[in-house]
């Protein structure tokens, strides 16, 4: 149970960064994705810290 939702988080990270890149984006005014790349990349690191941190917890 406690691996269930994995696959949910990091979609639901990547989503979040993704969408809040678009918006940076569009207020910026960019002529590439430079904040929708970066912010997924971001986010998906977070991700793995705290995937690393809830793997290494000994419950």
């Amino acid at each position: 149970m406690k691996y269930s939702g994995m696959a949910f988080q990091i979609v639901a990270y990547l989503l979040v960064g993704v969408l809040l890149g678009k918006q940076l984006d569009k207020y910026f005014q960019t002529t590439k994705p430079y904040f929708t790349g970066g912010l997924a990349i971001v986010f998906l690191g977070a991700y793995f810290v705290k995937l690393v941190a809830d793997l290494s917890r000994k419950e």
